[in-house]
């Protein structure tokens, strides 16, 4: 019908060429992956502009923050569920999803473990000391599908649930290819470990896991790592140090990491992939979707025969076709528990709808339905006045919202303590809230008012954000989750969800519902 409208005396615009084939196979991998990860993406627009926007997005770039082998404290573990029949994705609405199931603690604790021990493996016995001194004695499933293989310097694909462990289900057995490697080539030179994460808060966290098990590493070199995110100042002291070769692990942003990758001041790049590095891709279905995420300087950076290790807690069937086909021999390791809720969480659906003459798209009908489910909120938190809850909301506006609506509730905050984290907050605001989250000393119930940006892989029973690392047992993790806006997406439903029910332990989920979301 278009063609109809055109002028006749205008002349056809002829085809584009096709675009040129990568040079690097590692590159062509990179772009399949975000084409077919895309895929799962609300807005069709962005799926073909990041195809073309490869470059990173500028920002204000800083210093990293270096550590090595000091004193951290232990506590790190990791989850597992128990297996299920079938991989497909569980809708958010499902009947299933909705039963007030209660499955104890203590059960889905027995899924924890592998039946194999470290040694098992593949771990070292200075590896298994190591994890032993941070309080892992034994593999989660997802840990011992993972070790030997990516110890072996094999690509891999690590997917399972949020919770099920893949934090260290890569970290262990990479850090221990780090050491060995080390160990015949002490001489200095680019990092041996790269690992880009989404966001500032998950990289903190993987450099805080990867910080404690190096400080206990008792090896004949010492391993030294540094951060480099928007939060830990300019990039002049990372670039000096990574020009310095003193630098074996690299955690980052994927904006802080193209940064050093070009060229400045005629000098040449700090961050030097040509040493045959491991390079991870922590929550890679969050960076292909992500239009500014570049892909392009990495994949002409890396080495050859550089290892890649791509981890995610959603596995689209197309992404494995395009990962087996680019790199034939890939481990596919692909956790029992992946796309599926911990079995220790109990879900519990609140019907908010409107009836009569309330419904409808009216202004005054939607600010009737949002009411409604402040007024569903309120109670969710008055009846279970649990230690940590989590608030998702689709929107700025409705997390300012939310907020509010809490705050003149209690305004002395003598119910709960609300803590607001998004994107309309100043750096500083954010990660206040975050470490006052992260507390296990409160004397009221902490509620985090919070977009999708919190359940990219953050753990807050696992890394305490107000200084070092806090013990899993004590931290206890996140109690209650409330899905105060429905999921756009599946992926999003199993992230928010999996904020809960961690490390075998139990949570719960309240979803408020409103019309065609209740089944």
């Amino acid at each position: 019908p278009s063609a109809t409208r055109r002028s006749p005396r205008r002349a056809r615009r002829p085809a584009p060429a096709p675009p040129a084939a990568p040079a690097s196979p590692v590159l062509a991998l990179l772009l399949l992956l975000q084409a077919a990860a895309l895929r799962l993406g609300p807005r069709p627009s962005a799926r073909q502009e990041a195809l073309t926007r490869l470059s990173a997005r500028r920002a204000r770039f800083g210093d990293g923050m270096t550590w090595e082998a000091s004193n951290v404290a232990d506590g790190l573990r990791s989850g597992y569920r128990a297996p299920d029949d079938a991989d497909d994705l569980q809708l958010p609405v499902a009947p299933a999803e909705l039963d007030e199931l209660e499955t104890s603690a203590g059960a889905a604790s027995a899924h924890f473990f592998s039946q194999k021990t470290l040694a098992d493996c593949g771990a070292t016995p200075a590896m298994c000391a190591a994890l032993s001194k941070v309080g892992v004695t034994a593999p989660s499933r997802v840990q011992a599908l993972a070790f030997r293989a990516l110890s072996e310097g094999k690509h891999g694909v690590v997917a399972d649930q949020t919770g099920s462990g893949k934090t260290l289900a890569y970290l262990a057995p990479l850090l221990q290819r780090v050491a060995e490697a080390k160990e015949e080539d002490p001489s200095k030179g680019g990092p041996r470990l790269l690992v880009l994460a989404p966001t500032a808060e998950l990289a903190e966290q993987v450099h805080t896991v990867a910080r404690a098990l190096c400080e206990v590493y008792d090896g004949p070199r010492r391993l030294r790592g540094m951060l480099v995110t928007s939060s830990t100042g300019s990039l002049g002291h990372a670039a000096a140090a990574l020009r310095r070769g003193d630098v074996d692990v690299v955690v980052a942003t994927p904006g802080r990491a193209l940064a050093l990758l070009k060229e400045n001041a005629g000098k040449p790049p700090a961050l030097d992939l040509s040493r045959s590095p491991s390079i991870v891709l922590d929550e890679v279905d969050v960076l292909f979707l992500d239009d500014s995420f570049g892909l392009q300087p990495i994949g002409e950076a890396a080495a050859a025969d550089s290892q890649f290790v791509f981890v995610t807690a959603t596995l689209p069937t197309e992404v494995i076709k395009t990962v087996t086909r680019e790199f034939p021999g890939v481990e596919v390791l692909k956790g029992p528990g992946l796309h599926r809720a911990a079995p220790g969480v109990r879900k519990v659906l609140l019907d908010c709808s409107l009836e009569g003459r309330g419904r409808g798209n009216s202004p005054g009908a939607i600010e009737t339905a949002l009411e409604k489910k402040l007024d569903g909120l309120r109670s969710a938190l008055e009846a279970r006045p649990l230690r940590r809850t989590m608030v998702f909301c689709n929107t700025l506006e409705n997390c300012r919202r939310v907020e509010n609506a809490l705050l003149r509730s209690d305004r002395r905050q003598m119910k709960w303590r609300v803590l607001p984290y998004h994107s309309g907050l100043k750096p500083e605001a954010a990660q206040k809230s975050l470490q006052t989250f992260s507390a296990v000393n409160s004397l009221v119930p902490l509620v985090l008012v919070c977009t999708d940006r919190a359940s990219r892989g953050m753990d807050f029973g696992i890394t305490g954000r107000a200084g070092g690392t806090v013990d899993a047992a004590t931290a206890g993790g996140v109690d209650h989750v409330i899905l105060f806006d429905f999921p756009r997406d599946v992926a999003e439903w199993v992230r928010r969800v999996g904020r809960t029910g961690r490390a075998g332990r139990g949570g719960l989920v309240t979803i408020l519902a409103q019309g065609k979301q209740v089944p």
